[in-house]
């Protein structure tokens, strides 16, 4: 495919992922919101002047393609492959009032494809991934890329009729010990991952909110937090990987940003409009769980690897 070769071909460069927003969410220019990301990420130091390329994979239209930026900031693209795009017709089983994607067969985008290409540049070209960024919504499972079901959910193996992350396509049995030593591979020295949606895990918002009143966490609550964390995409990413993994803690919410000329996805730290203000519950998670912020500000926890559990 000609995604692989090019991957292969313009050496270290970042994987773009961007969503879908699927009927009945509030829609989202993702793939804006993932380059925006990127861009924020690449030129936030003023030497960094050279051209920056990126291999997208953009889950609305269906397409993968080259893009690449100067200091301009101006994006140039090349579509490598495409897939069919996911079409409201293709939505109609219901599930806590959203409609889910329900046509298996269509040729759309899948997790899986995003993974097969890191595996590929692990194998073929080590070291030449220097970031991976999924810009869409997300929960514990890790990235919603369509909005599928898991038609299997016990079963250890990603079904393909399922589109979106799952953990367990990031630990044994599904990730062979070969595709996780090219996961390994595929990330430069100071590789990382960004997953910029939800962190998922609802029923903790409220608990999270009440640090803004002061209120100090029991150990059971503690207990219960480091235990959802070590359980969610976020964690398990980074173990597998390899690599630190920056993502919305769980019971944290991200949106995108309303007071800037370049949005992209983030934890909201005013209280604007609608939008809870999360900032006292990020100093906390800091200072009891002694988790770090991301370096962009954008108020996402650093999720570091802990290799020797990749199989739990």
């Amino acid at each position: 495919m000609r995604h692989l070769k090019a991957g292969c071909r313009i050496g270290l460069h970042t994987v773009l992922v961007s969503g879908h927003s699927p009927p009945d969410y509030p829609p989202v220019d993702f793939e804006q919101a993932a380059i925006n990301l990127w861009t924020r990420i690449k030129f936030v130091e003023p030497h960094l002047a050279s051209r920056h390329r990126a291999i997208l994979f953009n889950f609305s239209s269906g397409e993968i393609s080259q893009i690449a930026a100067g200091q301009d900031k101006r994006v140039e693209r090349q579509v490598l492959e495409s897939f069919t795009a996911p079409l409201p017709q293709h939505y109609g089983e219901q599930d806590h009032n959203r409609r889910l994607f329900v046509s298996p067969q269509t040729r759309t985008l899948s997790i899986l494809d995003v993974y097969a290409y890191v595996f590929h540049l692990g194998t073929h070209s080590p070291g030449s991934v220097e970031s991976l960024l999924f810009v869409a919504h997300a929960w514990e499972e890790g990235p919603i890329l369509i909005n599928t079901v898991d038609p299997f959910p016990q079963w250890p193996w990603h079904s393909p009729a399922d589109k979106d992350a799952r953990r367990k396509d990031l630990i044994t049995p599904h990730l062979s010990q070969t595709d996780r030593m090219a996961l390994r591979k595929a990330f430069s020295p100071d590789g990382y991952c960004i997953n910029a949606g939800c962190g998922g895990q609802k029923a903790l918002q409220p608990l999270l909110l009440r640090a803004a009143q002061g209120e100090s966490w029991s150990s059971t609550v503690i207990k219960t937090l480091q235990t959802c964390a070590w359980q969610s995409w976020n964690q398990t990413f980074a173990n597998a990987a390899n690599v630190p993994c920056f993502g919305a803690f769980p019971g944290v919410a991200t949106g995108l940003e309303l007071d800037s000329e370049q949005p992209t996805l983030s934890v909201p730290q005013l209280a604007i409009a609608d939008r809870p203000d999360f900032s006292a519950a990020l100093q906390q998670i800091q200072r009891t769980l002694h988790f770090s912020q991301d370096p962009w500000g954008l108020g996402l926890m650093r999720f570091n690897p802990y290799p020797e559990a990749h199989s739990r």
